[in-house]
């Protein structure tokens, strides 16, 4: 998926012009860098198209936050209200989630808290994995033996 494509999916999903598309986008993925490990990120930067990889990059360690003050950290950069954040937020992963695949995705996930949930996108084009596989997953990344 090229820069266009993805700004593409993130207008089509949040129902927003290019210009809210590309400030909802930076906001986002600006936003997202605070909330992940810098490995995640730099993962993240390698998959996506060059012109979205500034937004990503990192060289602070993840800070702990909670999904509301992920959005009202995309709503002062977007320069919007915590609802069109929410609907903005929710697009740019869905965008996110298709550029990347299932795979990498699922890391993005797992570094995030449950409270998350409602912005993940949903339905044919993400996949679901088995409660086992995710669990793996996580235990893998936290350094666990399961």
């Amino acid at each position: 998926m090229d820069h266009d494509q993805f700004v593409a999916v993130v207008e089509q999903v949040a129902g927003v012009d290019r210009q809210a598309a590309e400030r909802a986008t930076r906001a986002t993925l600006q936003t997202l860098a605070e909330r992940l490990s810098r490995e995640e990120a730099r993962d993240l930067v390698e998959q996506l198209p060059p012109e979205l990889g500034p937004w990503l990059f990192t060289d602070r360690a993840a800070e702990r936050f909670d999904v509301d003050e992920f959005l009202g950290r995309v709503a002062g950069r977007a320069e919007v209200d915590l609802l069109a954040a929410e609907r903005h937020a929710r697009a740019v992963l869905t965008a996110l989630a298709r550029a990347v695949g299932a795979e990498e995705f699922a890391d993005v996930v797992a570094q995030l808290p449950r409270d998350f949930a409602p912005l993940l996108p949903r339905g044919p084009a993400v996949e679901v994995l088995p409660v086992e596989v995710f669990l793996g997953r996580v235990a893998g990344r936290a350094g666990l033996d399961v």
